[in-house]
């Protein structure tokens, strides 16, 4: 080729891409929030994939049991790894009081300035729907008993959860069944009542045996040969019962 030539730019395009490629910048360090809670420590990456030797992997967290102060290598997956120590964890629980006001509760903790309540989940705490706080924390009462877990915090170390649970309150009234009353067939009894109200179903017991369920108005069952006793009972929206309304038949 003279010196006067010119590549062409296709030529030009295919040389260039044929040059020395840069070697791709590594990951960064692994981002990762690590709690230590009593005897458990708890990591949880920020960013990406890690890996946490001698942990186990449960949900989000890679978690270990250790009372004793220890290190730990946190890899972030195609990066580098970072060595992390943790201090002694914390074998005392704090104390509290639960005052029942009404439709809620007050929990009074001590022993600890700082404190954490997470909700009981599967047996667990739900570590990610922790609330922080200090005096005292209302919590609302639902109908069902709830379960909860206690930590206390001291220099940046929660301590053993303690347990506690909170009474359900009162069911709401569901009112009964209205007009009930027992229509005569040949071979069958009929029950029919009246009602107003929203509801899911009705509930027809026999001699206090559950005979079935209807969201009709009536229920029809064999004519029984001696006396029997038969009670309807209605179940709310919300799945709440009212009380039985009785019906006693003498053939």
């Amino acid at each position: 080729m003279k010196p006067s030539q010119v590549l062409p730019s296709s030529l030009l395009l295919f040389l260039a891409s044929c040059g020395i490629k840069a070697k791709p910048e590594p990951l960064p360090r692994p981002q990762v929030d690590i709690k230590r809670v009593g005897h458990l420590v708890l990591v949880k990456s920020l960013e990406g994939d890690v890996r946490v030797k001698g942990f186990e992997r449960e949900g989000l967290y890679w978690v270990k049991r250790e009372q004793k102060a220890f290190c730990f290598v946190v890899e972030r997956v195609g990066g580098k790894g970072e060595k992390v120590c943790v201090k002694e964890g914390l074998k005392e629980k704090p104390s509290y009081r639960l005052v029942e006001e009404g439709a809620v509760v007050k929990i009074y903790p001590s022993g600890f300035t700082t404190y954490y309540l997470y909700p009981e989940e599967g047996g667990k705490p739900a570590w990610e729907k922790g609330k922080k706080f200090y005096q005292s924390l209302e919590v609302e009462r639902e109908y069902v008993q709830r379960c909860y877990f206690l930590t206390g915090v001291k220099e940046g170390v929660e301590s053993e959860p303690a347990e506690l649970c909170i009474k359900p309150k009162p069911p709401p009234y569901v009112a009964p069944v209205e007009r009930l009353e027992l229509r005569l067939g040949e071979l069958s009894l009929y029950l029919v009542w009246f009602y107003e109200k929203p509801y899911r179903e009705f509930l027809v017991y026999e001699n206090g045996r559950l005979l079935g369920s209807t969201t009709g108005f009536s229920y029809e069952v064999k004519k029984p040969s001696k006396p029997t006793t038969y009670e309807v009972r209605v179940v709310s929206p919300e799945g709440f019962e009212s009380q039985g309304v009785q019906l006693f038949y003498n053939p």
